[in-house]
């Protein structure tokens, strides 16, 4: 071997070990009180472009928008973008003759133009489905998911289970309403109580969380990967493409990529949300996901019909929702 090639090599992995301890510095420094997503972009006027021109990327089409990279024919060019993600794209023709505002190709800040780049997105089809491993006693077929990651309230410290919302079957509960937890879920020879309901949201997360019937019972590790280190929120641009794994109830270990550090999709009561490239299935709803290092990056809440992504709930927006850290 070379010594340039020597030299080359010593220096990818000394970068390596940086950012591994970047990462561990991010992760101890942020609490849930933190923005769970952190912006260092090397051109800012694309998020100044989503948040003072939001109302030019509004249509009935339009799902959500979010800051990426430009996409052509699925291959990214590394042009920064304010992606708008739309159910179905359509010719202008189509827009004209039904009344539909046609989306600008760019929007101008401080004399600088942004592209605005239009995907396909479809719509969001939560990820629940039986034969999941965590759901409760009576429900629909469907109103099962993945128990994702243990964490601890707040004030008692008592571990409490994480897992998405919309696997409970309902948009929310009564006040003192006592609903009963199977995990696995309920009907399957090995079923067993996990414990009640303890709190849930869909509104800019879809989360909820389970207190422990026995406490000792918590494991402070996911299967397929094991312990966890903590987590972090991601930074954008830093985070996309980053290497990310997770273990679903129903696909079993998973390994993919970020593919959107930062989308918004508050029609769906998702503001802010991620996406990534991973495959998982109906059933995997709440799966943690965590990066190489051991930290927890989101949860999982289902996927784009037309657009190939899965979507998660940050992980730093769903503890301060549910009152506990980890």
């Amino acid at each position: 071997m070379s010594e340039k090639l020597d030299a080359a090599a010593q220096s990818l992995v000394a970068a390596q070990d940086v950012l591994r301890q970047a990462r561990k510095r991010l992760a101890a420094a942020s609490c849930p009180e933190d923005p769970p997503i952190l912006r260092r972009h090397d051109s800012p006027e694309v998020a100044e472009a989503l948040d003072a021109h939001g109302e030019l990327l509004q249509g009935r089409r339009v799902v959500g928008a979010g800051i990426s990279t430009r996409r052509k024919g699925g291959v990214d060019t590394g042009e920064p973008s304010v992606t708008v993600y739309v159910t179905r794209k359509v010719t202008p023709r189509t827009l004209a003759r039904n009344g539909e505002p046609l989306l600008p190709g760019s929007i101008t800040v401080d004399d600088r133009n942004v592209v605005v780049d239009v995907v396909e997105f479809g719509q969001l089809r939560r990820l629940v489905a039986c034969g999941s491993s965590v759901g409760v006693a009576r429900g629909s077929r469907r109103s099962w998911g993945t128990l994702g990651v243990v964490a601890r309230d707040n004030t008692s410290q008592a571990p409490v289970a994480l897992t998405a919302m919309h696997v409970f079957d309902r948009l929310g509960f009564a006040p003192g309403e006592a609903v009963d937890v199977f995990c696995p879920r309920h009907g399957e020879p090995d079923a067993r109580m996990l414990g009640r309901f303890d709190r849930g949201t869909l509104s800019g997360v879809d989360a909820a969380r389970v207190s422990f019937l026995d406490p000792s019972a918590a494991e402070f590790l996911i299967m397929g990967i094991g312990p966890i280190r903590g987590w972090r929120p991601l930074v954008d641009p830093a985070d996309r493409n980053l290497p990310v794994q997770l273990y679903g109830a129903r696909s079993g270990y998973r390994r993919g990529t970020i593919h959107t550090v930062e989308a918004h999709l508050a029609q769906e009561g998702l503001d802010p949300c991620f996406y990534a490239a991973i495959e998982c299935d109906e059933g995997d709803s709440g799966a943690a996901l965590v990066d190489d290092d051991g930290y927890v990056l989101g949860t999982l809440v289902g996927r784009a019909t037309s657009l190939n992504v899965r979507v998660f709930s940050p992980i730093g927006l769903v503890l301060r929702k549910m009152l506990c850290d980890l």
